[in-house]
């Protein structure tokens, strides 16, 4: 009766429960002075209230479980009620330092600085109850300095999109996690390292090459807790280094992220996320680049407050742990967001 009490009030709740219980009260008394065709009569009607309150009690938990991660930070999925959504994200990014080749940090001294601002716009729509389709639109302004050399420069990111199936809806199932999965493509809209125009890459904002990506999301819900795992893998395509006169390949990379949350409240949801990245070795033409491969390992915090039925303010800190050994050929960055998501329905 908890999910009757929670969609039609208290009182509602106590009266579902006693009419419950009275009906099979009086079910067992017919049936042992009346005769079990009478008994049978009743003991329907019992069972028909009883299955009344489950059925609710099972809405308003799908309901509940779906809302829960569905807009914690960036595109995310739609509700249930949903038709479509879109959104806007900003923040700003803080290098503090690298892992080189051999997983050592060293971080950075006085006289290297490399700040950006990122933002990006995206959508996402149902085109049916279980598939939905979603675009992101980056944009960056870098600001580095190096020595004496100072810069500010920026332009679009990589413009990723693609679709979204849910085989099994978060709530669906008491028992079973729900299950999606994700197919994805990035466009090389950005201005990739080796086309860079100045000496110190502020105007950096992309990787230069097309990326297919797949990936699987399993999540759990125990309202008000629930526990998510993002599994992918990504294949960037070759793409020519005009500099050097041959076509060069990044490597696979595999991430993951583990995301456990709790909804604080009916419009407040925390969550925290531990994320890892490991990406093969680079190919220039036939040559593999020994020790170019890429780990980054790091943790994040977010909220979520759906301050109205429609709108959704999304908060974000993300860090590197900085310390030798969780990460490599990766630069250590502090990100901090604001976002903002609507939802049509």
């Amino acid at each position: 009766m908890i999910g009757v009490w929670r969609v039609f009030g208290f009182k509602k709740a106590v009266f579902f429960g006693l009419l419950t219980r009275w009906g099979l009260d009086v079910c067992t008394k017919v049936a042992f002075v009346r005769g079990v065709r009478n008994g049978a009569l009743w003991c329907g009607m019992g069972g028909l209230i009883w299955c009344l309150g489950s059925v609710i009690c099972a809405q308003e938990a799908e309901a509940g479980a779906c809302c829960m991660s569905s807009a914690l930070s960036g595109v995310g999925r739609l509700r249930i009620w949903e038709k479509f959504a879109v959104g806007v994200r900003s923040g700003g990014l803080f290098e503090m330092g690298q892992w080189d080749t051999k997983a050592d940090w060293r971080g950075y001294g006085s006289d290297y600085l490399a700040h950006e601002w990122r933002s990006e716009v995206w959508g996402l729509v149902g085109v049916h109850r279980q598939i939905s389709l979603f675009a992101r639109v980056p944009w960056s302004l870098n600001h580095r300095r190096v020595g004496d050399q100072e810069a500010w420069d920026g332009w679009f990111g990589d413009i990723q999109g693609g679709a979204r199936f849910d085989l099994i809806r978060v709530g669906q199932h008491p028992h079973i996690p729900a299950l999606a999965l994700i197919v994805g493509v990035q466009a090389p809209t950005g201005r990739a390292t080796h086309a860079s125009r100045q000496s110190i890459g502020a105007d950096v904002t992309g990787r230069g090459a097309w990326v297919l990506s797949a990936g699987a999301v399993l999540e759990k819900t125990f309202y008000p807790l629930f526990l998510q795992l993002d599994i992918g893998v990504q294949i960037p395509l070759p793409a020519e280094r005009a500099d050097l006169g041959v076509m060069q390949r990044f490597g696979v990379g595999v991430p993951l992220v583990l995301t456990g949350g709790i909804e604080m409240a009916k419009t407040v949801v925390l969550a925290l996320h531990l994320r890892f990245l490991w990406e093969d070795d680079l190919t220039l033409g036939e040559r593999r680049i020994v020790e170019s491969s890429r780990v980054d390992v790091g943790a994040s915090a977010s909220l979520a407050w759906s301050f109205d039925p429609h709108w959704t303010l999304q908060v974000l800190v993300d860090s590197g742990v900085f310390v030798s050994q969780m990460g490599r050929n990766q630069p250590g960055r502090l990100f901090a967001s604001l976002g903002l998501r609507y939802g049509f329905f």
